[in-house]
C-alpha cells in the first residue's frame, strides 16, 4: 500500500509567454521537515495541445532519493497515470505531455520514496 506523505506546497507565481502560459509552481516540500521529500521546483507551460514540465530549481531526483516520479492528472477525485519520468532528473529536465489533459483537470508531478512505497506531490497545475 501507497501512502500519501506529510507536505507543505508553495505557489510560487504566474507569468505569460508569447506561445502560451507558463506557471511557475514550486514544490517546498520536505528537506528540513525530516520526511526526506526533495526539495525540488517545477513550471508548467501549456502550447498548444502540449503541456511541458520543467525541473527548474532545488534537488536534483536520482536513485538516492526516488523510487519513480510520474506525471498524473487528476479530476473529481480520480486520478491517471499520463507518464513516467525518467531518472535523474535534474536543474533544466523537461517532459513533454501531449493533448492527453482537458479543462477541469489537474497535473501532479509525484515523487515516491526510493521503496515506492510512499509518495509526496512536488507540484500541480490545473487547467484552464
Amino acid at each position: 500500500m501507497r501512502d500519501r506523505l506529510t507536505r507543505r506546497q508553495f505557489v510560487a507565481g504566474t507569468t505569460m509567454a508569447s506561445l502560451g502560459a507558463t506557471v511557475g509552481l514550486a514544490g517546498c516540500l520536505g528537506g528540513g521537515g525530516g520526511d526526506g521529500v526533495p526539495d525540488a521546483s517545477f513550471t508548467f507551460t501549456v502550447e498548444g495541445n502540449t503541456l511541458t514540465v520543467t525541473h527548474d530549481g532545488g534537488e536534483a531526483l536520482n536513485e538516492d532519493n526516488a523510487g519513480a516520479v510520474q506525471i498524473l492528472r487528476s479530476q473529481e477525485d480520480t486520478e491517471a497515470l499520463l507518464q513516467g519520468w525518467e531518472l535523474p532528473i535534474e536543474e533544466g529536465d523537461s517532459v513533454d505531455v501531449g493533448g492527453q489533459f482537458q479543462s477541469g483537470q489537474t497535473i501532479i508531478v509525484r515523487w515516491f520514496t526510493t521503496d515506492e512505497e510512499e509518495f509526496a506531490d512536488l507540484a500541480s497545475y490545473d487547467i484552464e
